[in-house]
Protein backbone atom coordinates (compact mmCIF):
# COMPACT_ATOMS: atom_id res chain seq x y z
CA UNK A 1 0.00 0.00 0.00
CA UNK A 2 1.42 3.36 -1.05
CA UNK A 3 1.65 6.07 1.61
CA UNK A 4 1.02 9.71 0.77
CA UNK A 5 1.49 12.69 3.08
CA UNK A 6 -0.16 16.00 2.21
CA UNK A 7 0.98 19.26 3.78
CA UNK A 8 -1.34 22.27 3.61
CA UNK A 9 -1.35 25.82 4.93
CA UNK A 10 -3.54 28.90 4.85
CA UNK A 11 -1.54 31.25 2.63
CA UNK A 12 -2.97 34.64 3.69
CA UNK A 13 -2.50 33.83 7.39
CA UNK A 14 1.21 33.02 7.05
CA UNK A 15 2.46 35.17 4.12
CA UNK A 16 5.26 32.86 2.98
CA UNK A 17 6.69 35.55 0.70
CA UNK A 18 8.80 36.36 3.79
CA UNK A 19 10.92 33.28 3.13
CA UNK A 20 12.50 34.17 -0.20
CA UNK A 21 15.89 32.81 0.93
CA UNK A 22 14.35 29.33 1.29
CA UNK A 23 12.95 29.21 -2.23
CA UNK A 24 14.30 27.67 -5.41
CA UNK A 25 15.15 29.54 -8.59
CA UNK A 26 12.17 27.79 -10.16
CA UNK A 27 9.83 29.33 -7.59
CA UNK A 28 11.43 32.75 -7.73
CA UNK A 29 10.86 32.81 -11.47
CA UNK A 30 7.20 31.88 -10.94
CA UNK A 31 6.84 34.58 -8.32
CA UNK A 32 8.24 37.15 -10.72
CA UNK A 33 5.43 36.30 -13.16
CA UNK A 34 2.65 36.18 -10.56
CA UNK A 35 0.25 39.12 -10.63
CA UNK A 36 -1.15 40.37 -7.33
CA UNK A 37 -0.14 39.78 -3.73
CA UNK A 38 -2.59 36.92 -3.16
CA UNK A 39 -1.23 34.97 -6.13
CA UNK A 40 2.32 35.51 -4.87
CA UNK A 41 1.37 34.35 -1.37
CA UNK A 42 -0.22 31.17 -2.71
CA UNK A 43 2.78 30.39 -4.90
CA UNK A 44 5.22 31.02 -2.06
CA UNK A 45 3.12 28.93 0.33
CA UNK A 46 3.17 25.96 -2.07
CA UNK A 47 6.98 26.13 -2.10
CA UNK A 48 7.09 26.27 1.70
CA UNK A 49 4.85 23.20 1.89
CA UNK A 50 7.39 21.47 -0.36
CA UNK A 51 10.11 22.55 2.07
CA UNK A 52 8.11 21.19 5.02
CA UNK A 53 7.47 17.90 3.19
CA UNK A 54 11.14 17.39 2.34
CA UNK A 55 12.22 18.38 5.85
CA UNK A 56 9.95 15.65 7.24
CA UNK A 57 10.78 12.96 4.67
CA UNK A 58 14.50 13.28 3.92
CA UNK A 59 17.58 13.17 6.12
CA UNK A 60 19.58 16.33 6.81
CA UNK A 61 17.43 18.37 4.47
CA UNK A 62 18.68 21.81 3.58
CA UNK A 63 16.42 24.28 1.75
CA UNK A 64 16.09 25.28 -1.08
CA UNK A 65 14.38 22.32 -2.79
CA UNK A 66 16.02 20.94 -5.92
CA UNK A 67 13.36 20.28 -8.56
CA UNK A 68 12.18 21.26 -12.02
CA UNK A 69 9.01 21.31 -14.12
CA UNK A 70 9.09 18.91 -17.05
CA UNK A 71 7.80 19.71 -20.54
CA UNK A 72 4.24 18.87 -19.44
CA UNK A 73 4.42 21.10 -16.37
CA UNK A 74 4.84 18.32 -13.80
CA UNK A 75 7.12 19.14 -10.83
CA UNK A 76 9.92 16.58 -10.53
CA UNK A 77 12.37 16.30 -7.63
CA UNK A 78 16.06 15.60 -8.07
CA UNK A 79 16.63 11.79 -7.93
CA UNK A 80 18.71 12.09 -4.74
CA UNK A 81 15.56 12.75 -2.69
CA UNK A 82 13.97 9.44 -3.67
CA UNK A 83 10.51 11.02 -3.53
CA UNK A 84 7.72 12.16 -5.81
CA UNK A 85 5.67 15.31 -5.30
CA UNK A 86 2.59 17.13 -6.52
CA UNK A 87 1.62 20.73 -5.74
CA UNK A 88 -1.72 22.51 -5.70
CA UNK A 89 -3.36 25.69 -4.48
CA UNK A 90 -6.89 27.04 -4.52
CA UNK A 91 -8.67 29.77 -2.60
CA UNK A 92 -6.52 30.39 0.47
CA UNK A 93 -5.00 26.90 0.64
CA UNK A 94 -1.60 25.78 -0.66
CA UNK A 95 -0.64 22.09 -0.60
CA UNK A 96 2.14 19.62 -1.36
CA UNK A 97 1.80 15.83 -1.58
CA UNK A 98 4.90 13.67 -1.15
CA UNK A 99 5.35 9.92 -1.58
CA UNK A 100 7.93 7.30 -2.46
CA UNK A 101 5.86 6.53 -5.58
CA UNK A 102 4.24 8.82 -8.18
CA UNK A 103 1.32 10.90 -6.93
CA UNK A 104 -1.08 13.53 -8.25
CA UNK A 105 -2.78 16.09 -5.98
CA UNK A 106 -5.49 18.64 -6.58
CA UNK A 107 -7.55 20.93 -4.36
CA UNK A 108 -10.52 23.04 -5.40
CA UNK A 109 -12.37 25.47 -3.16
CA UNK A 110 -16.15 25.05 -3.07
CA UNK A 111 -17.73 27.92 -4.97
CA UNK A 112 -20.49 28.61 -7.49
CA UNK A 113 -19.59 27.29 -10.94
CA UNK A 114 -21.10 27.93 -14.36
CA UNK A 115 -23.54 25.18 -15.29
CA UNK A 116 -21.90 24.76 -18.68
CA UNK A 117 -18.67 23.64 -17.01
CA UNK A 118 -20.08 20.19 -16.36
CA UNK A 119 -20.19 19.44 -20.09
CA UNK A 120 -16.41 19.97 -20.28
CA UNK A 121 -15.64 17.91 -17.16
CA UNK A 122 -18.17 15.09 -16.84
CA UNK A 123 -18.54 11.89 -18.80
CA UNK A 124 -22.00 10.87 -20.02
CA UNK A 125 -22.48 8.53 -17.04
CA UNK A 126 -21.43 11.26 -14.58
CA UNK A 127 -23.82 13.80 -16.12
CA UNK A 128 -26.64 11.49 -15.12
CA UNK A 129 -25.86 11.58 -11.38
CA UNK A 130 -24.01 14.86 -10.75
CA UNK A 131 -26.66 16.99 -9.04
CA UNK A 132 -24.81 19.69 -7.06
CA UNK A 133 -21.98 22.22 -7.52
CA UNK A 134 -19.87 20.54 -4.81
CA UNK A 135 -20.22 17.15 -6.52
CA UNK A 136 -19.08 18.75 -9.76
CA UNK A 137 -16.09 20.26 -7.97
CA UNK A 138 -15.34 16.83 -6.46
CA UNK A 139 -15.24 15.23 -9.90
CA UNK A 140 -13.22 18.12 -11.29
CA UNK A 141 -10.62 17.80 -8.51
CA UNK A 142 -10.50 14.00 -8.83
CA UNK A 143 -9.80 14.20 -12.56
CA UNK A 144 -7.28 17.01 -12.17
CA UNK A 145 -5.35 14.91 -9.63
CA UNK A 146 -5.31 12.01 -12.10
CA UNK A 147 -3.99 14.20 -14.91
CA UNK A 148 -1.30 15.54 -12.59
CA UNK A 149 -0.32 11.95 -11.80
CA UNK A 150 -0.03 10.93 -15.44
CA UNK A 151 1.47 14.26 -16.52
CA UNK A 152 -0.90 14.45 -19.50
CA UNK A 153 -2.64 17.62 -18.35
CA UNK A 154 -4.74 19.29 -21.02
CA UNK A 155 -3.83 16.62 -23.57
CA UNK A 156 -6.63 14.47 -22.13
CA UNK A 157 -10.10 16.08 -22.01
CA UNK A 158 -11.62 15.55 -18.55
CA UNK A 159 -14.90 14.32 -19.97
CA UNK A 160 -13.03 11.32 -21.42
CA UNK A 161 -12.28 10.17 -17.85
CA UNK A 162 -14.80 8.74 -15.41
CA UNK A 163 -14.90 7.39 -11.86
CA UNK A 164 -16.11 3.83 -11.54
CA UNK A 165 -17.87 4.59 -8.22
CA UNK A 166 -18.32 8.13 -6.90
CA UNK A 167 -19.70 6.79 -3.60
CA UNK A 168 -16.26 5.40 -2.79
CA UNK A 169 -14.79 8.91 -2.90
CA UNK A 170 -17.46 10.07 -0.44
CA UNK A 171 -16.43 7.40 2.08
CA UNK A 172 -12.94 8.87 2.35
CA UNK A 173 -11.66 5.34 3.01
CA UNK A 174 -11.67 3.38 -0.23
CA UNK A 175 -10.26 4.51 -3.55
CA UNK A 176 -12.40 4.82 -6.62
CA UNK A 177 -10.86 3.88 -9.95
CA UNK A 178 -10.36 6.50 -12.66
CA UNK A 179 -11.17 4.99 -16.04
CA UNK A 180 -10.34 6.16 -19.54
CA UNK A 181 -12.82 6.36 -22.42
CA UNK A 182 -12.35 2.63 -23.09
CA UNK A 183 -13.04 1.65 -19.48
CA UNK A 184 -9.42 0.88 -18.63
CA UNK A 185 -8.14 1.81 -15.18
CA UNK A 186 -5.71 4.72 -15.19
CA UNK A 187 -5.39 5.37 -11.47
CA UNK A 188 -6.79 4.93 -8.00
CA UNK A 189 -8.36 8.17 -6.78
CA UNK A 190 -9.14 9.08 -3.17
CA UNK A 191 -10.97 12.00 -1.57
CA UNK A 192 -9.10 13.43 1.41
CA UNK A 193 -11.10 14.28 4.51
CA UNK A 194 -10.47 17.91 5.48
CA UNK A 195 -12.96 18.60 8.26
CA UNK A 196 -14.81 21.88 7.96
CA UNK A 197 -12.55 23.27 5.24
CA UNK A 198 -14.72 24.13 2.20
CA UNK A 199 -12.51 22.25 -0.26
CA UNK A 200 -12.45 19.14 -2.40
CA UNK A 201 -8.99 17.54 -2.06
CA UNK A 202 -8.08 14.44 -4.08
CA UNK A 203 -4.98 12.32 -4.62
CA UNK A 204 -4.42 9.88 -7.45
CA UNK A 205 -1.89 7.04 -7.48
CA UNK A 206 -1.08 4.04 -9.66
CA UNK A 207 -1.49 1.71 -6.66
CA UNK A 208 -4.01 1.83 -3.77
CA UNK A 209 -2.82 4.34 -1.20
CA UNK A 210 -3.18 5.60 2.34
CA UNK A 211 -3.16 9.40 2.48
CA UNK A 212 -2.90 11.75 5.46
CA UNK A 213 -3.54 15.50 5.48
CA UNK A 214 -1.37 17.64 7.76
CA UNK A 215 -2.56 21.21 8.37
CA UNK A 216 0.58 23.24 8.95
CA UNK A 217 1.22 26.31 11.09
CA UNK A 218 3.96 28.84 11.68
CA UNK A 219 5.74 26.25 13.84
CA UNK A 220 6.24 23.97 10.83
CA UNK A 221 7.76 26.87 8.88
CA UNK A 222 10.15 27.57 11.75
CA UNK A 223 11.35 23.94 11.56
CA UNK A 224 12.36 24.57 7.94
CA UNK A 225 14.23 27.73 8.95
CA UNK A 226 16.10 25.78 11.63
CA UNK A 227 17.01 23.11 9.06
CA UNK A 228 18.41 25.83 6.81
CA UNK A 229 20.74 27.20 9.48
CA UNK A 230 21.68 23.84 11.02
CA UNK A 231 22.75 22.42 7.66
CA UNK A 232 24.53 25.54 6.40
CA UNK A 233 28.32 25.43 6.91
Amino acid sequence: MQNVDIYAINAPETDCTRFISLMSAVRLEKLSRSIGIEAKRLSAAAEMMLNVALNNHTDNYKPCPDYFYDELGKPTLAPSYGRHISLSHSGELALCAISALPVGLDAEKHRPVHDGLKYRILSESELAYCTSPNMLIDLWSAKESCLKLTGKGLRTPMKHLSLNDYNLTESGVDSAQMLDADGRRIAYTKKIACGDLPYSIFVSTFEPANAVLHICTEADLLCVIRAFYQNTP
